[in-house]
């Protein structure tokens, strides 16, 4: 489907409200976007809007600003939920042993930051422990990656950019039952090709946008080009009026 809608016309609240019902009725959503700001407006409100039962399946993965670290809704928060506080106070005790220039941990990408640093410095040392440092190093970040893996691929939202989306394991299994597409204005069509990788057989897609401001650019004046590049989902849908929105496409006024 299409949704249209021009500058102040809700679209951010729409994309919330389609993600949360769409969850609430047993689908898992994928919100993507070119843009990292739009990303994190959209999982934003939907963590505003969710019910307290469903925040916790809220996810933003990639870039981590204050804003989704404050609403709980980035990967670390998510991972330290996942594991418990035992294994951060595990790390922790392991930043310690590691010596001067370490602090309490604030996550746990943190402390194996930290511990990992430790390894390099004591490596220039010549130290014999270097080598127990290095497994405990090597054990907590595929530790890390599992947790990671493990809320990427059960949570009910998640929140992404396109560019991440076609890199991200957790992304590329075939596993959406609806994708909303945000800023859709500028999406080319190998791009909305790509995301079929993240839906699941019988999977849907909405792309939200406005067709009248600014399209992708593609400077090449060649047929090819433009056939894959100069058509995105509005002008291929033919959205170019408002009445032109019927059908499976709606306009926001």
């Amino acid at each position: 489907g299409h949704i249209w809608g021009p500058p102040g016309t809700g679209k951010t609240q729409t994309i919330a409200s389609l993600a949360i019902d769409l969850a609430a009725s047993g689908s898992r959503v994928l919100v993507v976007s070119p843009y990292n700001v739009a990303v994190d407006n959209a999982i934003l409100r939907v963590a505003n809007l969710a019910p307290p039962t469903m925040r916790d399946t809220i996810v933003r993965l990639g870039r981590q600003s204050a804003e989704t670290r404050d609403a709980g809704v980035d990967v670390a928060t998510q991972v330290e939920r996942l594991v418990g506080a035992k294994l951060l106070a595990a790390v922790a005790t392991l930043v310690a042993a590691a010596g001067p220039g370490t602090h309490a941990p604030k996550s746990l990408r943190d402390g194996i930051g930290q511990i990992g640093g430790q390894v390099v410095r004591r490596g220039a040392q010549g130290e014999a422990r270097r080598h127990e440092f290095e497994e405990d190093v090597r054990l907590l970040r595929e530790l890390l990656q599992l947790a990671e893996r493990k809320v990427a691929t059960t949570c009910r939202v998640l929140g992404t950019t396109i560019a991440l989306s076609r890199l991200s394991p957790s992304v590329t299994r075939r596993s959406f039952d609806h994708v909303i597409v945000d800023e859709a204005s500028v999406l080319v069509l190998p791009e909305a090709v790509e995301l079929m990788a993240a839906m699941a057989p019988g999977a849907s897609i909405t792309f939200v946008g406005d067709p009248l401001q600014l399209p992708a650019i593609v400077r090449s004046p060649t047929d090819v080009a433009q056939t894959w590049y100069g058509h995105g989902p509005f002008r291929i849908r033919r959205l170019e009026r408002p009445a032109d929105a019927v059908g499976n496409a709606v306009f926001l006024d």
